[in-house]
C-alpha cells in the first residue's frame, strides 16, 4: 500500500488525467441511462399526482347525472367537464383554443390542474395554460378579445395561470389552451353542459377489456340519450411526446455507449504509459523475489483507490447532467416536474463500472509488463517499453517533420485520440446533415397542403354556392370544400381511432407522397387511401387488405388502395367525396379551404361574409403555421443529438489534451536538447501545435468517413419513428468544411497550454 502510494505521488499528473477520462466516461454514460429513469420516473409521478385519466369520451351536450358509469366492472372514477372550441384574438391575429370550464369552489379530481390568479366562483377572467402564455407571449393583466361559436366577440382578462400537464404543448399541436368559470361561460351566453367524460381505470387493462368498458359505458349512457362521438385512451394524448423522447434516449444511449467504449481504449492507453515506466522497479521487485501476484495486489490497491474516487466524482456529475436535460426535456414537452434523484440500478451499474474499468483497463499493460523478461526490464529505462526495430543506416530528418514522427510514434495514443475526436465530430457533422434532412423533408411536407388557409364551419349551404360565391371575393383564386371528422376503424378485435377526410378525388389542393398503390380513383369505388401511421398501427396491413370504418352506428368495409407518407398528424384516412355521400347520405361539410393571391391576405374578407350568410367559424388556420409543427418536434431531437456530439468532441478535447500533456512530460530531455541548440520557444510551440494540427487534421478525415454511415443510421431511425419512412438524405459539404476549422481550431487549443507549460520551464529542469 506504502508502495503504490509512492507510485501515485510520483505520477500524480498521469493519474489525475486517468481520473478525469474514467470519470468523464462513466459520468457520460450514467447520465444518458438516468435521464431515461428520470424522464420515466417524471411521466409516472405526473400521471398519478394529476390522477390522469385513462379514457375521455366525448359526448353529445347533457346536464345527466353520470355516476351509474362507476358502476361499469373496471371503472373507478369519471368526471363529467365541459369544453368548448373558441377562438382568440392574440396581437391581432385569431388563434384556436380549447376552452375548459371550471369551478374554484369543485376543482377537478381528474386531470387536476394547478391554478396561480384570481380564482373566485364569480371570476369573469380567463386562465390561460402555462405553455399557451408562453407561445403567444402573453402576461397576466393583458386583455384579449374571444369568438365563440355563433355569439359575439367579447373581451377578456388575463387572470392567471393554469399547470395542465395533460396537454400537448401549444408550440407542438398549434392550439391554445384556457379555462374559465361557469359564471364567465354563462356571461359569454353559453350554457354549463357537460360533453366530456374523463374515466379512470380501478387497475391496469389489456385492450380487449378496455373495449368491454368502452361498449358498457356507451349502452349506460345511451340509456340517458347520450351519444358518445369519440373515445380516447391515455396512450393517445402522450403518443407524440413518448415518441419525441424515446427517439431521443434510445439515439443518445446508443451514441452513449460507443462513446464509452473509445474512451475505455484510450484509458487503456494512459494505463499503459504509466506502467511501462515501470518496467525497471518491476524487474527490480521480481529479482528480490516479487512473485506476480505480490505486483498485482500492489496494484490492486492503485486500482481499488481509483475506483472509488471515480465513483465519488461520477455519481453526482452524471446525477447533474442527467437532471439538467431531463428537466429540459420534460418542461419543453410539458409532461411534468422533475425531481433531483438517482436511479438505484443506476447508482450499482456506476459502481460496477467505477472499479471494473480501471480493472480492465490496466490489466492488459501490466500483464504485457510483467512478461517481459528480468534481464530487458533491468536494461530498461524509465520509457515506454517497446520492442526494438532495426535501425537504417540513412534517415531523413528535417524539423517541421518531428510534430508527425512524434504523434506517430505513439501509435495507440494517436489511434485512441484520432478516435474520440472523430466520433465526436461525426456525429456534429451528421447532425448538420440532419438539419438539411430536416429543411428537405419539410420541404415535402409543406408541398402536401398546397392552399393557403382554412376554416372549420358550420354551414347549411350547398357545397357548390358555398364554393362559388368565395371564388368571387377579390384575393381568392380556388376554394374547396371538404369534411373532416372523427371515425373508428376496426381490424380482427382491435379499434383505433382515426381522422377521416372526405376530399374531392380530383383535387389539387394536397399532394400526397404515394408510398404503396395509388390515390383515390373514381373508377375504384368504395376505396381509401391511409396514412403510414395507421399502416404501421395495424402492423402487416397493404394495398387490397379491407378495413371496416365506423362513424356513428354506420359501418362499412373499404379496400385499402394506396398507403401515404406521414404529416405528423396521427392516423388519417382519405376518402372520396362521392363515396362518402353515397355511404352516409349526407352531404354535409365543415372544413372549407382556399388559395388566395400572392399579395393579398383574405381572411377578414372571407370571414366577414361568413358572418353575412350566418356561417359560424369553429376554428381557422394559416398552413404556414400548421407547416412549421413538425419542425418543433425533429429539431429538439437533432439539438439533442448536437449536445451529445459537442459533449463527446469536448470529451475528445479533453483527452486530447491529457495526452499532450504526458508527451511534455515524457519528452522533457528532448525539448531541452532543442532549447539548448539553440531552439527559440517559438519553436517549441511549433512542434506541439503542429502535432495538435496534425491529429486534429487525421481526426477530421475520419469524422467525414464515419459522418456517412451514422448520418444514414440516424435519418432512419428519427424518420420510422416519426414519419416511418427514412429522411432525405442531406449529406453536403458545409458541415464538413465547417469541422475541418473547428478540428484546426481544436488542435491549436489542446497543444497550446502543454507548449506553454514546455516552453516556460528552465533550461536545467529540461535537461
Amino acid at each position: 500500500m506504502k508502495k503504490a502510494g509512492k507510485d501515485l505521488t510520483k505520477q500524480k499528473t498521469r493519474a489525475i488525467f486517468i481520473l478525469v477520462s474514467i470519470t468523464i466516461c462513466l459520468s457520460t454514460i450514467g447520465a444518458l441511462l438516468n435521464t431515461n429513469y428520470l424522464f420515466n420516473k417524471a411521466l409516472q409521478q405526473n400521471l398519478e399526482n394529476t390522477n390522469a385519466a385513462e379514457l375521455t369520451l366525448y359526448t353529445s351536450p347533457f346536464e345527466e347525472d353520470i355516476s351509474s358509469l362507476e358502476k361499469v366492472d373496471g371503472i373507478k372514477e369519471v368526471e363529467a367537464k365541459q369544453q368548448i372550441r373558441a377562438r382568440i384574438k392574440i396581437n391581432g391575429e385569431f388563434r384556436n383554443f380549447e376552452l375548459m370550464a371550471y369551478s374554484a369552489n369543485k376543482p377537478f379530481q381528474i386531470n387536476k390542474i394547478r391554478t396561480a390568479g384570481q380564482l373566485t366562483p364569480s371570476g369573469q377572467g380567463l386562465l390561460l395554460e402555462k405553455s399557451t402564455l408562453e407561445q403567444f407571449k402573453q402576461s397576466i393583466g393583458d386583455h384579449v378579445m374571444i369568438s365563440l361559436p355563433g355569439k359575439q366577440t367579447k373581451e377578456l382578462s388575463i387572470d392567471g395561470t393554469v399547470e395542465d400537464f395533460y396537454r400537448i404543448p401549444t408550440r407542438l399541436s398549434g392550439l391554445g389552451y384556457g379555462y374559465l368559470t361557469e359564471d364567465a361561460l354563462e356571461n359569454l351566453g353559453l350554457i354549463s353542459s357537460k360533453n366530456l367524460i374523463h374515466v379512470t381505470f380501478e387497475s391496469s387493462k389489456s385492450e380487449s377489456q378496455v373495449n368491454k368498458i368502452i361498449q358498457e359505458a356507451k349502452a349506460d349512457l345511451k340509456t340517458k340519450n347520450i351519444t358518445v362521438s369519440r373515445t380516447e385512451l391515455s396512450e393517445e394524448s402522450l403518443f407524440i411526446r413518448e415518441t419525441v423522447v424515446n427517439a431521443i434516449l434510445l439515439l443518445l444511449v446508443v451514441l452513449g455507449v460507443v462513446a464509452f467504449l473509445l474512451g475505455f481504449l484510450l484509458i487503456t492507453h494512459l494505463f499503459y504509459r504509466i506502467v511501462s515506466e515501470q518496467v525497471m522497479e518491476l524487474s527490480i521487485q521480481k529479482v528480490l523475489g516479487a512473485t506476480s501476484y505480490h505486483i498485482w495486489k500492489q496494484y490492486s490497491v492503485t486500482l481499488i483507490l481509483f475506483g472509488s474516487i471515480v465513483f465519488l466524482t461520477s455519481v453526482p456529475l452524471s446525477g447533474a447532467i442527467s437532471f439538467y436535460f431531463s428537466k429540459f426535456t420534460v418542461q419543453e414537452l410539458n409532461i411534468g416536474k422533475v425531481e433531483f434523484t438517482y436511479s438505484l440500478k443506476v447508482l450499482i451499474l456506476t459502481l460496477i463500472l467505477s472499479f471494473i474499468v480501471p480493472m480492465l483497463a490496466a490489466s492488459y499493460p501490466i500483464q504485457k509488463v510483467l512478461k517481459i523478461p528480468v534481464i530487458r526490464g533491468l536494461k530498461n529505462t524509465s520509457r515506454p517499453f517497446v520492442k526494438q526495430k532495426k535501425k537504417h543506416s540513412k534517415r531523413y530528418f528535417h524539423f517541421r517533420f518531428l510534430s508527425i514522427r512524434n504523434a506517430m510514434i505513439k501509435k495507440g495514443q494517436l489511434l485512441t485520440n484520432v478516435l474520440m475526436l472523430s466520433f465526436g465530430g461525426a456525429i456534429i457533422i451528421a447532425c448538420i446533415a440532419l438539419n438539411n434532412s430536416l429543411l428537405l423533408t419539410l420541404k415535402d411536407m409543406n408541398q402536401f397542403l398546397n392552399y393557403d388557409r382554412e376554416w372549420s364551419i358550420q354551414t347549411s349551404l350547398p357545397k357548390e354556392e358555398l364554393i362559388h360565391s368565395l371564388e368571387e371575393i377579390n384575393g381568392v383564386e380556388q376554394a374547396e370544400a371538404w369534411t373532416i371528422r372523427n371515425a373508428i376503424i376496426s381490424q380482427s378485435s382491435s379499434k383505433h381511432n382515426v381522422l377521416l377526410n372526405s376530399v374531392p378525388a380530383q383535387t389539387d389542393f394536397i399532394h400526397p407522397e404515394i408510398l404503396e398503390g395509388h390515390w383515390l380513383d373514381k373508377q375504384v369505388p368504395n376505396s381509401i387511401v391511409i396514412s403510414s401511421d395507421l399502416s404501421q398501427s395495424l402492423g402487416n396491413i397493404k394495398t387490397g387488405d379491407s378495413l371496416t370504418i365506423q362513424i356513428g352506428i354506420e359501418e362499412k368495409q373499404w379496400k385499402i388502395a394506396g398507403i401515404v407518407k406521414s404529416q405528423l398528424k396521427g392516423p388519417t384516412i382519405y376518402m372520396s367525396q362521392t363515396d362518402y355521400i353515397q355511404w352516409l347520405n349526407n352531404e354535409h361539410i365543415n372544413r372549407l379551404l382556399i388559395k388566395q393571391d400572392s399579395k393579398s391576405d383574405v381572411q377578414n374578407k372571407v370571414e366577414n361574409w361568413f358572418n353575412d350568410k350566418d356561417i359560424t367559424i369553429e376554428a381557422s388556420d394559416k398552413v404556414e403555421d400548421i407547416n412549421s409543427r413538425p419542425e418543433e418536434v425533429i429539431k429538439l431531437i437533432i439539438y439533442s443529438l448536437l449536445f451529445v456530439g459537442i459533449l463527446i468532441s469536448s470529451v475528445g478535447v479533453l483527452n486530447m489534451t491529457t495526452a499532450m500533456s504526458i508527451n511534455v512530460l515524457e519528452r522533457k530531455q528532448e525539448i531541452g536538447i532543442i532549447r539548448s541548440l539553440g531552439g527559440s520557444k517559438g519553436k517549441i510551440y511549433q512542434l506541439f501545435i503542429g502535432e495538435g494540427i496534425f491529429i486534429a487534421g487525421m481526426s477530421w478525415v475520419f469524422s467525414v468517413i464515419i459522418s456517412y454511415p451514422l448520418h444514414t443510421y440516424l435519418s432512419e431511425r428519427i424518420g420510422s419513428i416519426l414519419l416511418n419512412s427514412p429522411l432525405h438524405s442531406g449529406m453536403s459539404l458545409n458541415g464538413s468544411l465547417l469541422w475541418l476549422g473547428f478540428s484546426i481550431l481544436i488542435g491549436i487549443f489542446a497543444s497550446f497550454f502543454p507548449a506553454r507549460i514546455a516552453a516556460r520551464q528552465p533550461l536545467t529542469t529540461l535537461l
